[in-house]
């Protein structure tokens, strides 16, 4: 008996890792070669622009956006970070609805966060649809070690007010109001 299984049956955090490392092809730097051929050397702030923010968006299962990156994305960025005090003992990173958000770094952020000292040169900012839940704070390091640290959705929402990212996260089916009662008495006055 042949089994099928299609992405969709995919565990959620399957899908999601998937998602990620498609996120962080797409986005990646051309080969080394390809790059030697390029122009005279170009400004960390140049570089930065070339690296936009994606957007993507875990329930259409595709990016839906990309912002071009800047110093301001980096600084917010940065703060999120310092924010964030230890490293989260949640395991979960999948969820159904919510976005991603990949913010390169060019050049590597510096980090000292919670006993820990490294260079991040991406980060996914995980956040859910869900109101009681908190984003998370995927960093890599430039060499490839991945933490995970609790992130402060208060900290994060007015980025997302400003960016207008907000819509992605509360983009849900709008409940119909029931229609109003015929208070007509066309029907119950014989005239």
């Amino acid at each position: 008996m042949k089994s099928k299984l299609s992405p969709r049956r995919l565990p959620v955090w399957m899908r999601l890792w998937a998602a990620l490392s498609l996120i962080a092809a797409v986005a990646s730097p051309a080969p080394a070669f390809a790059v030697a051929a390029a122009a005279p050397e170009q400004s960390p702030a140049a570089d930065q622009a070339d690296k936009p923010m994606l957007i993507y968006d875990v329930k259409q299962e595709k990016v839906v956006g990309a912002i071009p990156n800047s110093e301001d994305i980096r600084r917010e960025a940065e703060g999120w970070l310092k924010k964030a005090k230890s490293i989260t003992p949640k395991v979960k990173i999948g969820y159904d609805n919510g976005i991603i958000i990949r913010i390169p770094f060019e050049p590597a952020l510096p980090v000292s966060q919670a006993g820990l000292s490294f260079q991040c040169r991406d980060l996914f900012v995980v956040i859910p649809s869900e109101k009681k839940q908190n984003p998370q704070l995927l960093a890599f390091s430039t060499e490839d070690q991945t933490y995970i640290y609790e992130g402060n959705m208060k900290a994060i929402k007015p980025f997302l007010e400003k960016y207008d990212l907000m819509h992605w996260l509360l983009a849900r089916p709008k409940k119909q109001p029931a229609p109003a009662p015929d208070t007509r008495l066309g029907n119950s006055v014989k005239q």
